[in-house]
């Protein structure tokens, strides 16, 4: 299961690695090649071979990737040392390897748990949401170093809105200007994933609806109320149809907020005004 667990969540922990400039690889894709080498195991052994190759040409993806594989015996034979040489090498060229690095010392990985080195490797690899989270999770409890709640609150407005809210509850406020930025984030999470569904919605719409007559957009709004992750779907402007607006509403009913926006003292409901065109042609969620 842990094995499984590295191999799924590697392509986060290497989001600020790229490849290097003058020793990368030639092939533009080695990236996404060492990524599906893995998928499923067993790895070929040419697979193996590959990765090593892109690694040892200066790919940091597939260099992260084959000190995963070593770490937890996948396609290799398990070698901790070898594993942590490869995470301090990416470490060396760009500061997000730091973050593997930090969760060996704090899960004792080839060493005894060293949560004062973990907490300062964290520190080093900042720029990875994981270690954004990892670090306020120690500043608001105080391990490997001092208890910091507000260092930990800055810090999770930009990675965990359960540590915000976490935070609030424990009577940490918020400046005027970090809630309206926290909103914000929250209303452009909205905006991105709204429309995701949207579009979930219009391909699965009939085809006699899509290529049929005309219709207008439907226009509707998704209330958000305070306490709740399901929102309220009202129609604003009928399609003209009301069977379809009847599909349009049922297909946004499972539509849900991620997480709950911070709102302004006696405001309760939060509406948010969108619309959906009954006739789009099918359109890729990518």
């Amino acid at each position: 299961m842990r094995k499984a667990a590295l191999l799924l969540t590697f392509t986060a922990l290497v989001a600020g690695c790229t490849n290097t400039g003058p020793g990368s690889p030639g092939d533009p894709y080695a990236s996404i090649r060492c990524s599906k080498s893995l998928d499923p195991p067993p790895i070929p052994s040419e697979h193996v071979e590959y990765i090593r190759a892109q690694s040892d040409d200066g790919d940091l993806y597939c260099k992260n990737v084959l000190a995963l594989m070593y770490e937890s015996g996948t396609g290799v034979p398990q070698d901790i040392p070898k594993a942590r040489a490869l995470f301090q090498s990416i470490a060396n060229v760009d500061e997000a390897g730091y973050h593997n690095l930090g969760r060996m010392a704090e899960e004792g990985i080839g060493e005894t748990s060293d949560y004062v080195k973990a907490r300062a490797l964290y520190q080093r690899s900042i720029s990875v949401s994981d270690s954004k989270t990892k670090l306020a999770k120690f500043m608001e409890e105080g391990i490997g170093g001092p208890q910091d709640l507000n260092g930990a609150m800055a810090l999770y407005l930009r990675s965990s809105s359960e540590g915000v809210h976490r935070l609030r509850a424990k009577g940490v406020t918020l400046t005027p200007e970090q809630i309206e930025d926290f909103n914000a984030r929250w209303l452009k999470g909205v905006t991105a994933y709204s429309q995701m569904k949207i579009l979930q919605v219009e391909n699965s719409l009939p085809l006699e609806v899509r290529r049929g007559p005309a219709l207008k957009p439907v226009w509707f709004a998704m209330k958000y109320t305070k306490g709740s992750l399901v929102p309220e779907i009202e129609l604003l402007e009928s399609s003209g149809n009301n069977s379809v607006d009847q599909m349009v509403l049922k297909g946004m009913s499972s539509y849900r907020f991620r997480y709950e926006p911070i709102m302004p003292e006696g405001k309760t409901v939060w509406p948010l005004v969108t619309s959906l065109s009954p006739n789009s042609a099918p359109r890729s969620l990518e």
